[in-house]
């Protein structure tokens, strides 16, 4: 793992331009967002988490935005994945596999980095706290506009358990195909706490 995160700013910015997508430089600005609001997020409630690897999991949460489909396909086969994994949504393969993607182009092995990016979009019932705040600072970053956001956002600045719950909640009423009962367990540990 590199010390300098201007270095990985540079990697990510070149990774996101040499995708030649109309949206490289939005999700540029997004990933410097989630940076930004994951340290907040550890200052506003002192987390006692490591800023580094908080950092680069935050810059690095959408690395494999722009993966190709053939790309995804070979690291499933090179991981002996659940071949499974492609009927999902394309949406959520960013993060699912975004880990794998990390590892293999940028040789980060820390288990608590790569589980913080597959755990970035969907969560997981066993989220570290430094996936939970990646969780969290993806969802409220500056770059999320709207009134969809607005309630996780407030939330973001005095609750942090309840604005995760607010996030899950969000999404569970967007996108119930997403809904399982892990998501439900999730939501309903966060709404506890």
């Amino acid at each position: 793992m590199k010390d300098s995160l201007e270095e990985y700013k540079k990697i990510l910015w070149n990774k996101f331009q040499n995708s030649q997508s109309p949206r490289a430089e939005s999700r540029y600005r997004h990933s410097l967002g989630v940076l930004k609001k994951a340290l907040e997020i550890k200052k506003t409630f002192s987390l006692p988490v490591d800023e580094h690897k908080l950092m680069v999991a935050a810059l690095l949460h959408d690395y494999a935005k722009f993966t190709t489909w053939e790309e995804y396909v070979q690291i499933i086969k090179e991981n002996h994945l659940d071949k499974q994994l492609l009927e999902t949504s394309p949406k959520i393969w960013h993060s699912i596999l975004g880990g794998y993607v990390v590892k293999k182009e940028l040789g980060i092995d820390d288990p608590e980095i790569l589980d913080a990016i597959r755990d970035h979009t969907l969560g997981g019932s066993n989220m570290s706290l430094l996936s939970e705040i990646i969780f969290l600072a993806d969802y409220t970053d500056e770059t999320r506009e709207g009134e969809y956001f607005r309630e996780a956002k407030a939330l973001s600045k005095v609750d942090f358990h309840q604005a995760i719950a607010c996030k899950i909640h969000q999404r569970m009423l967007k996108e119930p195909q997403f809904v399982t009962e892990e998501l439900k367990t999730m939501y309903q540990k966060y709404r506890e706490d």
